[in-house]
């Protein structure tokens, strides 16, 4: 993450948090835990830029100058953190944030410059199948989209859900789920803002594969939001013109097959000679556990669409649900001479970039699962994607917190 203001530059790294003035080295702090998102403002003095820290150990850092001041301990690993204005006359001192965790849970801390608590926190929500919303909070923001004086808040998750929630009792409680859609692909930032005059605000998103994607409240009757069409789709209002522009583009789109064509020739006649030929993509995953469930969560993402995943693993796992909807799961007979304690394979069903499966792990057997990735495209290629399973797997680290000595804990002494 990076912060700029006037001659104050602040950036961190993994574990490193730096803030410059006028290119100068001014504070630094090294964080116990990873690093993954910051905010900078002014906590403890209006002269000073102050940062909170998004910590992977599941707390929320504040950090003055060279040392830090708290922290919050939340529900999850934090990935993402914002300012938020509650529209509540509260101390200038107060300042409001919005967090998001790895494991959907999303929330509002209230912090002053002695200390900081929770207001509210939101677990995560019901998708439309019915399950339980694993699914990380990649992006969170703020924004008055419908227009009603008070702004609800817009989360995006790497499920490629977005959803928007609205305050019906009051910003001292949790809001309640207005809308929600799915993109199929994981959301990797959000904002809000008027960019077409048509809406008063619009919710602009970015995907994992590049799509920038603008969505707008539904002018039609009847709550909700719509994705909203670009500027030069709205001007077309001519059958004729559109007919011309549907024959434009045909003649684009067989040009375009011509050129595929003779490419592909191209390549038959290089394949023959015996060159190896690897298409390299890139891949996204997540490997998580869940405390809730005592269960971990796979999710692999490419740009291309997903054909197979094939599962090997030398620890005793198991796949403990899925979308049946999206894949197929075969499971082979386990060769544990062979240190094969589990083998499987994924079947995509439809034309998707993302899978996500859930495991279920036995504490105390460590391990590895490899997953070779398979995506539907020319020439067959795989990559392996490695994840280690820790003899304490169902165990996580808790950060220090108040009030930490009135936790159950055990003693051995020895005489």
């Amino acid at each position: 993450a990076i912060f700029a203001e006037g001659q104050i530059v602040a950036t961190t790294g993994e574990f490193s948090y730096h803030q410059f003035l006028d290119t100068k080295d001014k504070y630094f702090y090294m964080s116990s835990d990873r690093i993954h998102d910051m905010l900078c403002l002014p906590l403890t003095s209006s002269l000073e830029f102050d940062a909170v820290l998004a910590s992977q150990d599941r707390a929320l850092r504040v950090v003055s100058g060279n040392a830090m001041l708290y922290q919050v301990s939340v529900g999850g690993p934090v990935l993402t953190v914002e300012r938020y204005n509650r529209d509540t006359k509260t101390s200038p001192h107060v300042k409001d944030l919005l967090y998001g965790t790895s494991n959907g849970e999303f929330g509002c801390v209230q912090a002053l410059p002695t200390g900081g608590q929770v207001v509210w926190q939101a677990s995560p929500g019901v998708t439309p199948s019915g399950r339980s919303s694993r699914a990380g909070v990649q992006s969170i923001a703020t924004c008055d989209v419908t227009s009603n004086g008070v702004k609800e808040i817009i989360v995006g998750r790497d499920d490629g859900s977005i959803e928007v929630f609205s305050f019906s009792q009051g910003t001292e409680v949790a809001p309640t789920l207005l809308w929600r859609t799915s993109l199929n692909e994981s959301i990797q930032s959000l904002d809000c803002g008027q960019i077409n005059g048509n809406v008063p605000n619009e919710i602009v998103v970015g995907t994992y594969s590049g799509k920038v994607l603008s969505l707008a409240p539904n002018i039609s009757p009847g709550p909700g939001m719509h994705m909203h069409p670009p500027p030069d789709e709205l001007a077309v209002t001519s059958q004729e013109e559109m007919a011309k522009r549907v024959k434009v583009m045909q003649g684009e789109l067989d040009k375009l097959a011509v050129q595929v064509k003779r490419e592909k020739e191209k390549y038959l006649k290089v394949s023959q000679q015996g060159i190896s030929v690897v298409q390299q993509f890139k891949i996204k995953s997540r490997w998580e556990m869940i405390s809730s469930t005592a269960t971990y969560v796979l999710s692999i993402e490419t740009k291309l669409p997903l054909e197979v995943l094939l599962f090997q693993c030398d620890a005793p796992i198991d796949v403990d649900s899925y979308d049946k909807t999206t894949c197929i799961v075969s499971k082979s007979k386990p060769q544990p001479e062979e240190n094969n304690h589990f083998l499987a394979s994924a079947r995509l069903l439809n034309s998707t970039n993302r899978l996500e499966l859930v495991f279920r792990v036995t504490e105390g057997m460590s391990g590895t699962l490899q997953v070779y990735v398979v995506p539907s495209a020319i020439p067959k290629t795989a990559q392996v994607v490695t994840f280690p399973i820790k003899p304490l797997a169902l165990h996580q680290r808790m950060p220090a917190a108040e009030g930490s000595g009135s936790r159950p804990s055990s003693s051995k002494e020895a005489r």
